[in-house]
């Protein structure tokens, strides 16, 4: 009987947070896509806010949790979490560009993610706390006066099994490898090699990272780990209408079931 508690308890917040989005997109003339597995947990306290006038999609695939205090800032963007993706408490994520956390990724504690162009972690890249990763940045020498209205991007891949150690900064146009290391207060500006423990300001290479089969496999596989959790036949959107969405095989529609397409 608890266990069925505790199952509808999930059911509810989920439901919950689908009928706040759509009503927050209809106030502000905003559409945003939403596609949410079934089996998704999504605390209550997890806040999504929608830019007025724009388009959004979210894509939230089997076994993800999103937990309290975490804010999602919808600015034009899409939001793709594979399967098994966790974000914990207080993460925000600044979303105009492509995030994509392609499976079993962990953003940890208190994270910034500035997604202005596109961010990809491959399966299992994951995060300690307070880590930034940001694909933009602003300079006095543009078009603009005011140095925040001058924006350049470029983006950011961070390979499988990459662990970002606390309070590192990755920052735009740069490839972090397979089963590297990125050692704690790190600012990454540049491309690091797989399988190396890069540290520093700017970060260089600092060592080899030793790797065993069991991890070189790992990110061997991660194509084939790479999973579009939350994609479905058709994708209705917030506003109430609704977008053809790409077919899937019958393997993932059995691991959505019916209602993870959800809309207003």
């Amino acid at each position: 009987m608890l266990q069925k508690a505790f199952a509808l308890r999930w059911i509810l917040w989920r439901r919950l947070l689908i009928t706040r989005l759509a009503l927050q997109a209809r106030l502000v003339g905003a559409t945003v896509s939403l596609q949410v597995a079934e089996d998704v947990r999504v605390s209550p306290r997890v806040r999504f806010d929608v830019q007025s006038g724009s388009s959004s999609s979210v894509a939230i695939g089997p076994g993800c949790r999103i937990h309290d205090g975490v804010l999602v800032l919808l600015k034009g963007g899409s939001l793709e979490l594979g399967v098994g993706v966790e974000i914990r408490r207080g993460t925000v994520i600044n979303l105009s560009g492509s995030l994509s956390l392609q499976g079993h990724n962990i953003i940890s504690y208190s994270n910034v993610i500035h997604c202005a162009e596109a961010i990809v972690l491959e399966p299992y890249a994951s995060t300690n706390e307070f880590v930034s990763i940001i694909d933009s940045t602003h300079h006095h020498d543009g078009a603009r006066g005011f140095f925040y209205e001058n924006v350049t991007t470029a983006p950011i891949r961070i390979g499988a099994n990459a662990w970002i150690c606390n309070k590192a900064s990755v920052l735009m146009g740069v490839n972090v490898g397979a089963n590297s290391v990125v050692a704690s207060h790190a600012v990454v500006n540049r491309d690091i090699p797989e399988c190396v423990v890069a540290g520093g300001l700017p970060a260089r290479v600092l060592a080899e990272r030793p790797v065993g089969p069991a991890a070189r496999e790992l990110a061997e596989r991660a194509p084939r780990l790479r999973t579009r959790g939350a994609s479905h036949d058709r994708a209705q959107d917030a506003e109430g209408g609704s977008a053809p969405g790409p077919a899937l095989g019958a393997e993932r529609r059995a691991a959505l079931g019916r209602d993870a397409v959800i809309g207003a």
